[in-house]
C-alpha cells in the first residue's frame, strides 16, 4: 500500500518535514514495539530515545508525546510494572539529555531558555515567567488569530465593491477568494464548535471539493483540482473505513497494541485541533502509517 499510497508519491518531491516525520515516526513506533518485547535489552530503548529526540527537533508538536511514551513504556511493557517503570525512567531521561545541546544554542540565541522552537515560547514564557513575546510563525500572528484573514463587515463591502483586495492585516486576498465572496460565500466568526470541528475536518477529510473557511472562520482555503481528490479518494479515503473496522476489532480483542495505536490517533488529534492554530491536511501524513497498517 505504501508503494501506491499517492499522498506519499505526491509529497515526497516536496520540500517539507511531512516526509521526514513520516519516516521517523513510523521508526519510533517500530523501535519502540521491539523496546517492550525486549525485557532485559537496553540498547532498543536508548535508539528508541534518539530517534524521538530526532523527532521532536524536527516538529517541536511531537513533543506532546513525550509523557504519552513513557506511560506506553510502563503500562505495556511484557514485564512487571517495575521493569516497563524502569524503562520509561530511562527513555524520558536520554531524550532530555539529547535534547540539552539545542537547548543550549536556543539560550545563546535569546537569552532565555526556550523549548525547542520560539514557537513553544507562548507557552514557556508563561511558565517561567519571562515577559510575553509574540514570534511570528509564518505570518500567522499566536495572539489574534483575526489579523490574518480576517474581514470587518465594512471591509467585506468594500471587497465585494472592487474597492479593497487585501484583509485586516493588509495581505491581499487570493483572487478565487475575493470571486467566491462575490458569489456569496462569506466568512463569519465561527463558534467554538463551528472552530473546532472545521479544523477536525481539514485534518482528517480525504477530499476538498469546495472551497471553505476555517480555524477562526476566516482562514480561506481552495479546493482542490478533481484529479488530486480522486487519487487520494481511492488511496487515504478508501482505507479510512478500513483503520476504524481494524482498530475496533483490535480493541475488542483486548490486544495491548490496540491501546497504542488509538492514543496516538486520539493524541494526534488533539494537538492539531486543541492547541495548533491552525491546520492542514498534510499533518496527517505522518500517521498514515498507522492507518495503512490497520
Amino acid at each position: 500500500w505504501s508503494i501506491f499510497y499517492f499522498i506519499y508519491i505526491a509529497n515526497t518531491s516536496r520540500v517539507q518535514k511531512e516526509t521526514l516525520l513520516s519516516l521517523l515516526f513510523l521508526l519510533l513506533l517500530l523501535i519502540f514495539i521491539k523496546a517492550i518485547k525486549e525485557r532485559k535489552k537496553i540498547l532498543p530503548v536508548l535508539v528508541c530515545a534518539l530517534v524521538f529526540a530526532f523527532l521532536i527537533h524536527t516538529d517541536e508538536r511531537y513533543f506532546a508525546y513525550f509523557p504519552l511514551f513513557f506511560l506506553f513504556f510502563v503500562f505495556l511493557e511484557k514485564g512487571a510494572l517495575v521493569h516497563g517503570l524502569k524503562k520509561g525512567l530511562l527513555f524520558s531521561f536520554t531524550v532530555i539529555v539529547l535534547m540539552v545541546p539545542w537547548l543550549l544554542r536556543n539560550y545563546y540565541a535569546y537569552d532565555k531558555i526556550v523549548l525547542l522552537t520560539t514557537r513553544t515560547s507562548h507557552i514557556t514564557d508563561k511558565v517561567l515567567g519571562y515577559p510575553a513575546t509574540n514570534y511570528p510563525v509564518a505570518g500567522y500572528d499566536m495572539d489574534n488569530e483575526r489579523k490574518t484573514g480576517y474581514l470587518t463587515d465594512a471591509q467585506m463591502d468594500s471587497v465585494l465593491n472592487g474597492l479593497r483586495t487585501t484583509d485586516n492585516a493588509g495581505n491581499t486576498l487570493a483572487e478565487a477568494r475575493i470571486a467566491d465572496m462575490k458569489n456569496g460565500k462569506l466568512p463569519h466568526a465561527f463558534s467554538v464548535g463551528e472552530a473546532y470541528w472545521s479544523v477536525f475536518m481539514q485534518l482528517w477529510q480525504p477530499v476538498r471539493f469546495n472551497s471553505e473557511y476555517t480555524a477562526g472562520g476566516f482562514r480561506y482555503v481552495k479546493a482542490m483540482p478533481l484529479k488530486y481528490n480522486l487519487a487520494v479518494l481511492l488511496t487515504y479515503g478508501l482505507l479510512l473505513p478500513f483503520m476504524l473496522i481494524g482498530l475496533m476489532a483490535l480493541l475488542r480483542e483486548r490486544r495491548k497494541v490496540a491501546i497504542l495505536l488509538f492514543s496516538i490517533m486520539i493524541c494526534h488529534t488533539l494537538i492539531h485541533v486543541l492547541v495548533i492554530p491552525f491546520t492542514q491536511p498534510r499533518y496527517h501524513f505522518p500517521i498514515d502509517g498507522i492507518v495503512i497498517i490497520l
